[in-house]
């Protein structure tokens, strides 16, 4: 009998000195599903200068592009919070473009204010105003890609309700990346716990 209570004391020891602590849980849930605390946009809705009056609507493909300074190809992205993410700062990612070509790169930009929000309506000419510069992409394909942020910091808290709105536009004189959800343009959350 004190043989069997030892041998199990030190099955306990064992296994409780190589339980995961709550941290590496975490990393082995995130490492374990890529799209894990991944926001999606609402809406993608891409805007071409070649068809500046021409509405292409909601999407699930977004696209920049630009060809020898010119034929621009933007995308207008959307994100909607419904208070699910209180106590979580939020980072901008990108993952997964089913293709890329030329400087590989995604310029965000906020838009709007609260009278010019984005429309399933918006075309080149009409959409509403690029205002702040915040963070420029390099997509790679087949995985994670870099996210340079400028004015906002590499994270934010998120918010708790409302939207989130940005125009995506190519950087260099020729540049096409594109990506199908839920891959691409995303906001990642993170409990701040």
């Amino acid at each position: 009998m004190k043989f069997f209570s030892a041998l199990v004391v030190a099955a306990l020891a064992l296994t409780t000195s190589a339980a995961p602590t709550p941290v590496e849980e975490s990393n082995l849930v995130a490492r374990a599903n890529r799209y894990h605390d991944r926001q999606q946009p609402k809406w993608l809705i891409q805007i071409h200068e070649s068809h500046p009056d021409k509405a292409y609507g909601v999407s699930t493909n977004g696209r920049v592009h630009r060809v020898n300074g010119s034929k621009n190809i933007n995308t207008l992205a959307q994100f909607v919070f419904d208070g699910k993410l209180k106590d979580h700062t939020c980072q901008f990612h990108f993952v997964d473009p089913s293709s890329v070509s030329g400087s590989q790169g995604i310029q965000v930009f906020t838009v709007g204010d609260d009278e010019d929000r984005i429309t399933s309506a918006d075309t080149w000419n009409d959409r509403p105003f690029r205002d702040q510069h915040v963070a420029t992409i390099s997509a790679k394909p087949g995985g994670s890609s870099t996210v340079e942020t400028f004015g906002w910091g590499k994270t934010w808290d998120c918010p708790t309700e409302g939207t989130l709105e940005f125009e995506l536009v190519p950087t260099g004189d020729n540049d096409d990346v594109r990506w199908v959800q839920p891959g691409g343009f995303a906001i990642l959350s993170i409990p701040k716990w």
